[in-house]
């Protein structure tokens, strides 16, 4: 009876905190279902059996240019985002604190965008799961996190099954496993990068969205027409 009682008196949360929270769950399963939808879609256009465009870049370019001009108009037209001017934004820092990150960002799409010419999307979200393992390696490594025997640990469980997974699946192929390990180690450089710029003595400004997409189209503009490296056939 106390513990009935004392569960019945205890307070509901507030109108305010029920609201919030309601719309952060709405805000996370929007986020989910259009990158799902992404994901499908561009699968879709990339697998030989389907769609059967071969030019991975290329996609990675119309995305970035898209989403540098939608940042854009947010920013600097609609001005839904207050745009950072202090430190103002000089060439060198932009080539220090942009173009690094926009380049890891336009390697790891374009080669993940690769992989799924080869790989399943399943084993593809599979393989995405070393990103933890990949970042705290590279973080020890830039010594911008301590090492720990307990996360090391925990890293090697995540690695143990993923490589479960990897021997148990049907429509294995290693050129696509390396494209994919690949863009998981170029987004994990760039986000220790990123965390090395905003935790330095003087950091520079976070770049900002329209910058890192201006910048990866540009650089996917430059490689649009070529296409990405191909397993050898056989025999040739």
């Amino acid at each position: 009876m106390d513990v009935v009682s004392s569960l019945s008196s205890s307070p509901a949360p507030a109108p305010s905190v029920l609201k919030s929270l309601l719309l952060s769950y709405a805000y996370v399963s929007v986020w989910i279902t259009f990158s799902i939808s992404v994901i499908m879609y561009n699968k879709y256009i990339l697998d030989p059996t389907m769609y059967n465009w071969p030019f991975p870049i290329s996609l990675t370019m119309v995305h970035m240019v898209f989403c540098a001009s939608l940042t854009v108009v947010l920013v600097r037209v609609l001005r839904v985002v207050a745009e950072p001017t202090s430190p103002p934004m000089t060439p060198s820092l932009y080539a220090a604190s942009v173009v690094p990150i926009g380049v890891l960002y336009a390697l790891s799409l374009w080669f993940s965008n690769s992989a799924y010419i080869y790989l399943s999307v399943s084993f593809i979200q599979m393989l995405k799961a070393l990103m933890p393992v990949t970042v705290y390696c590279l973080a020890v490594a830039f010594r911008t996190d301590s090492f720990r025997h307990a996360s090391m640990l925990n890293m090697l469980g995540i690695s143990a099954g993923i490589a479960v997974a990897a021997y148990g699946e049907a429509r294995f192929d290693v050129f696509g496993v390396i494209l994919q390990l690949v863009a998981v180690t170029a987004k994990a450089t760039r986000l220790v990068l990123i965390q090395i710029l905003l935790t330095g003595a003087t950091p520079p400004p976070a770049p900002t969205q329209a910058d890192r997409d201006v910048e990866m189209g540009l650089l996917g503009g430059e490689s649009s027409a070529s296409r990405p490296a191909m397993k050898p056939q056989p025999g040739s």
